[in-house]
Parts: structure tokens; sequence; C-alpha cells
């Protein structure tokens, strides 16, 4: 079993290898008994080391604790109406989640193997390797293995599909607060993704980074300069205590600035939230000024809470857009007014 690296007596007879009956059970503290409701699970083996002189060799370790996102409630978040993809309570439940049961498989990747293709285990993080892509983007294609050997492989075990990030397929939970259609550039590589969702990340190795996966939120990044400095941009770098103590440090980031990447240079711009407009696509009546913007309403939504950018703009020429889409105004409130919060931007 597992590769064909560990017998069946060295799980199930204790030391002395002849006690084929009764069947005993290897115990997290290395002792053998007969009863299984104690018996190791992968994170005895796979996570602490203890077990590794009675075995003789020392299986692969993933991250303690692990994590597919520092939310708490990450194995729900996405699919909250339905069955949890895994409990987060339970480290055991996410290895099911993702790999099956697979401890008596030859292969002890279990499930991942089956669309693997030409990725590599715990390869290096590179432009040529796709493992987030296999489990979360519709068009993937690695060797033979394909995005529906994935979906195959999870329907066929009564689990649910991973969430699809580019809202182009029946498992994209686009109606879940919190969800980003990644259209991603320049493609959908370990690389990509790692750009965003590896703050946690300790070394460079795909086993180490989907198993200790950040959220990709913007204070995540945004708000440690070590890290931005890590990466090549200190000046991105919010200073977060006098961001919060400013005019603006009630707000999420996207209250003002689009969601991910794409189209980062579209910004409201201040007369969105503080100038009563009639039409704000038009961009008329710009000095008729509120102090509470939380109180001006466009459509039945405080624009302080609007959020994408085609509530107000026409969502086929925004979404087809290849440059800043209605960012060629003459004339923006900074013209005349400097920005409050200038001691941080």
């Amino acid at each position: 079993m597992h590769n064909n690296t560990v017998n069946c007596t060295e799980c199930h007879t204790g030391p002395n290898k002849k006690n084929i009956h009764p069947m005993t059970y290897l115990q997290p503290n290395g002792s053998y008994v007969t009863a299984n409701q104690t018996a190791v699970n992968c994170t005895d083996c796979h996570q602490f080391n203890t077990l590794d002189s009675l075995l003789s060799r020392s299986p692969p370790k993933v991250t303690t604790t692990v994590q597919h996102g520092d939310n708490i409630l990450n194995g729900s978040v996405w699919n909250n109406t339905q069955q949890p993809f895994w409990t987060n309570t339970s480290q055991q439940s996410m290895c099911d989640y993702c790999h099956g049961d697979s401890r008596h498989n030859a292969t002890g990747l279990g499930g991942p193997s089956n669309w693997s293709g030409s990725n590599t285990m715990n390869s290096s993080i590179t432009s040529n390797s796709n493992w987030c892509a296999g489990c979360h983007y519709k068009d993937y294609l690695s060797g033979e293995k394909s995005y529906g050997n994935m979906t195959l492989t999870f329907t066929g075990t009564n689990r649910s599909v991973p969430p699809e990030i580019t809202n182009s397929s029946s498992y994209s939970p686009y109606n879940v607060s919190g969800y980003y259609n990644h259209s991603l550039t320049p493609d959908y590589s370990d690389s990509t993704c790692k750009g965003c969702h590896s703050k946690s990340l300790s070394t460079d190795t795909i086993n180490k980074f989907v198993h200790n996966i950040s959220t990709g939120i913007c204070t995540s990044c945004h708000f440690s300069y070590n890290y931005m400095n890590s990466v090549g941009k200190p000046e991105q770098f919010v200073n977060s205590t006098m961001y919060n103590n400013s005019p603006h440090g009630g707000l999420a980031c996207e209250n003002c600035h689009t969601k991910g990447h794409n189209n980062i240079g579209a910004r409201k711009a201040c007369e969105d939230c503080h100038a009563v407009q009639q039409n704000p696509i038009t961009d008329k009546d710009r000095h008729n000024i509120t102090a509470k913007p939380s109180e001006y309403i466009y459509n039945g939504t405080s624009v302080v809470n609007i959020t994408d950018c085609t509530v107000c703009h026409d969502s086929t020429l925004y979404n087809s857009a290849t440059a800043t889409y209605g960012y060629n105004k003459t004339i923006d409130c900074n013209y005349c007014h400097t920005y409050p919060d200038k001691t941080y931007s």
C-alpha cells in the first residue's frame, strides 16, 4: 500500500510480525491493540514524527495545522447551503475530502492522482505546474488529464466538487458573498496563484503551498511591510494603524477599489460616494456634496456598499474592457482637493 512502501504488517501485526490473528491496529503512541476506534489516521504519520522510528521511514510531512484558506470556516464558506467540503475542526476530514480514503491504495495520493496529469508531487511552484487549476479552473488540462477527470472523481464518491474560480461552470459559487471571478493573467499556473495566496508559505514547494493557503484578501499582504518588500512592492505597503485611524478606516478595500488586481486603477472617485448625483454614469452634479455617503442610496443600495462596477456601468463594456474602464476623465476631485488620507497613500 501507499506506493508499495508500507507493508500491511507494519500497521496491523505489532513489532513481532506474528500475531496476524486477531488483527491489531497501530495506535498514535506506537502500541498495537485489537480495537480500531483509536487507530492512527493520516495526521499521525503525515504531520508528526512520533511513529517514524517504528516504521523505519519518514512519511511525507504536511503543515501543522493544515489550512486551505485562513478563514476559520474555509471548509464550508463556499458551499454553506450544502454539506461542507470538510469539517473545519477536523484535520482528518480535510484529508478525506481532498484525497478520499487512500489508506489501502497502492497510490497514497488518492483522488488527485486521477487528474494530476503531468504535475509532479512536491515540485517547486513554477509557471509549469498547475495543481491549483486542477481543482479550481474549468479549462484545466495537464498531459491527458482535464477538469472533467477531477469533477468525476468527486461526484463519483458523493463529494462536493471544489469551487470553480471563473464563474463559468455549474460549480462556481457566484452567489456566495465574497466570491471573486478570477480572470487571471498571464495564466492559471501555481506561480500565479501563489502571488495572492502564499503569505503563510515558508518554502517554495507545492506540497507546503496547497496545505497552507492564505485567503487572498488585500490586507493580508498590503498591511505587512515585510511581505510587500519581499515581493518588490514596498511602495504598496499600507500602514494599518494610520489607515484605521483615517476618515476611511471603517471601509473595506473593495468599497473603493476593485476586487483583486484586475483593473485595479478603476478605483472609486471621491464624488462616487460624496456627491449626490442624479446619474452617476454621466458624473453630473459633482458638487452636490453629502457628508454621509451611507445615506446616499442608488437603485436601493447605499453607494458605500456598491462593490461591483457594473451596478453603474454597462456590464458588457466593462467585462470586455482591455484597459482601465472609465479612467479618462480630465478632472477629478483631487485636481482641486488633497486626499484626506494622503499620509498613508
